[in-house]
């Protein structure tokens, strides 16, 4: 090409139009050529830069507060944008939010299953003991509930006996060091933390107390009634109680 582009300036310079249009036409020609094989007119420039991927955004603070709908739109969205990456991470954090509601539900049916047989087995050791098999309340005085207790009443103190075991199991474990230095010093009382709103457990708790929820659990009143009685009026209750708490304990 660099032949013909030295005989156009010639013939330019002679004002020898026909070979000014001659040679024009090859080196136009040539031009084309090379762009062809050298991969067209952009060959050598920067590529447009790939949009980045939002999936940095996505993670398990920034999402604590989100709700099921959220995430699984949120995964549609990024799917439909081709961001592989970040529909991956979403997908993670709802798999991972799954597995923390079936492993708190398993753990709480599990905890009222051994009561219920710690409960049989201390009856049945004191039927034996007594020769009192009769279970009739309306034959047996000693089966005639000294009180009429609701169902609810029932569930409250059953919970209740679960936060004081929880509290001296993990005053034991933990060696009586159980509040933060701030909850030392306003006289916050340790058992409280053990029912109430997660955020006051995290600011008053210490890091040991914070370690033993992590690794046995920390059961809201919310949840407790909702395995108790298994109504759909308090699973939606149960399930923002769980996620309050999400992220916030490890072992």
């Amino acid at each position: 090409m660099a032949k013909y582009e030295r005989k156009l300036q010639a013939a330019n310079a002679a004002e020898d139009w026909d070979r000014v249009d001659r040679y024009a036409g090859f080196v136009e020609r040539d031009s084309t050529m090379l762009e062809e094989i050298d991969g067209g007119p952009g060959y050598g420039l920067t590529p447009p830069a790939v949009p980045e991927s939002m999936a940095a955004g996505y993670t398990w603070e920034s999402t604590i507060d989100w709700t099921d709908e959220q995430l699984s739109t949120a995964y549609v969205e990024r799917i439909e944008s081709g961001d592989e990456a970040a529909a991956d991470v979403l997908e993670q954090l709802m798999n991972q939010r799954d597995q923390l509601d079936r492993n708190r539900d398993a753990a709480i049916a599990t905890m009222l299953q051994e009561r219920q047989d710690q409960e049989r087995a201390a009856f049945d050791s004191w039927t034996t003991q007594t020769g009192n098999g009769d279970l009739s309340p309306l034959s047996n005085p000693s089966r005639r509930p000294e009180r009429r207790r609701s169902p609810d009443q029932v569930c409250r103190e059953e919970y209740d006996t679960y936060v004081s075991m929880s509290y001296l199991s993990a005053e034991q474990d933990c060696r009586g060091h159980l509040l933060s230095a701030e909850g030392q010093a306003r006289g916050v009382d340790p058992q409280t933390l053990f029912s109430g709103p997660a955020r006051i457990a995290e600011k008053y708790a210490s890091d040991e107390l914070k370690s033993w929820w992590g690794r046995n659990g920390r059961v809201t009143y919310i949840e407790w009634k909702y395995q108790w009685f298994g109504r759909e009026s308090d699973r939606v209750a149960a399930r923002s109680a769980k996620h309050a708490s999400y992220g916030e304990y490890v072992a």
